[in-house]
């Protein structure tokens, strides 16, 4: 979809990316390696999205292609589709596991810049905007008075 301009998001950079309001796109090679910084062993990949894609433009003739299911681990080493899902065990002592950095993971919704945490929440270290940690979940939204 990048190749034919369909997708702003450039798959061969590690960064993650911001592409739509709030959904944000990981190169599956990054997300390997945080798991594994993170202790977790046995990364077993499945990929979907693609000959579920095709089967449902073919009409009556996709009902005889199958949706994915076998070559899924297939796409999932490859990092070729646009889904892929993953699972994982944790190995080692839990207490000595690094906590994935979740700031890593996010970009401000606003401007697209890095975030910075502590126990108030997220603040974005670009355009200031700040987002609250309330309860336990991170507020993302527009709201701006809670």
């Amino acid at each position: 979809m990048w190749l034919i301009g369909k997708n702003p998001y450039m798959p061969f950079r590690l960064e993650t990316a911001w592409v739509w309001q709030f959904f944000f796109m990981h190169h599956p090679r990054y997300v390997h390696q945080a798991l594994q910084a993170a202790g977790f062993g046995h990364i077993q990949k499945k990929g979907a999205g693609i000959l579920d894609k095709l089967a449902g433009k073919l009409g009556k003739l996709g009902r005889a292609i199958p949706l994915g299911v076998g070559p899924a681990p297939l796409f999932g080493v490859l990092g070729l589709a646009p889904w892929i899902f993953i699972d994982a065990n944790k190995t080692g002592d839990r207490q000595q596991v690094p906590d994935l950095p979740l700031e890593k993971l996010m970009q401000c919704i606003s401007c697209g810049g890095h975030l910075n945490t502590d126990s108030t929440g997220f603040t974005c270290m670009e355009c200031g905007r700040n987002f609250p940690l309330i309860g336990g979940v991170y507020y993302f939204d527009e709201v701006e008075n809670r």
